[in-house]
């Protein structure tokens, strides 16, 4: 089912819709395109989408590669749900960031956006070549975490919330 809103899957599992506002930093690829009218254009990757888990602590996002921002992203589930968040799970496109937006992303998680658990995995950090890494993102995220509040997060980790 194609809908760039929110839309609810189950009692506790919904997805983020469209992130159409950013005010921050995205992760939005600059050799991106897509066709409009026949012309190639910057494809500001409006169907990047994230769910989100609600749980008895509060909310939890498991975000794809956040090309939308993963600040942009906080900003949606906190408007839209009113709660805390308490993880972010997957990628969150900081792999091309500099070192000053990682940081800057790291200060606003823990002063406006509940200070969440950090389940971080692919393009937060580490491409394949041929793709160039800008910088090291997830040493920037855990120096400047507290201890146990950053974990990589492979294929196969378990994590375990109760949800109302």
């Amino acid at each position: 089912i194609l809908n760039n809103k929110s839309q609810q899957i189950s009692n506790n599992i919904y997805t983020s819709g469209e992130i159409t506002e950013r005010p921050e930093v995205d992760g939005t690829e600059k050799m991106a395109f897509h066709r409009e009218n026949g012309k190639l254009v910057k494809d500001p990757i409006l169907d990047d989408l994230s769910l989100i888990i609600s749980t008895k602590e509060g909310e939890i996002i498991i975000a794809g590669c956040a090309h939308s921002g993963i600040l942009n992203i906080c900003k949606q589930v906190k408007e839209t749900t009113g709660r805390k968040i308490i993880a972010i799970i997957g990628g969150t496109h900081m792999v091309s960031y500099s070192p000053e937006e990682v940081l800057h992303v790291i200060i606003t998680l823990k002063k406006k956006y509940d200070n969440p658990d950090l389940f971080l995995n692919h393009c937060t950090d580490k491409l394949p070549i041929p793709f160039v890494k800008k910088t090291k993102a997830f040493d920037i995220v855990r120096e400047n975490q507290a201890e146990g509040k950053v974990e990589k997060c492979y294929v196969g980790t378990k994590l375990t919330y109760e949800c109302n």
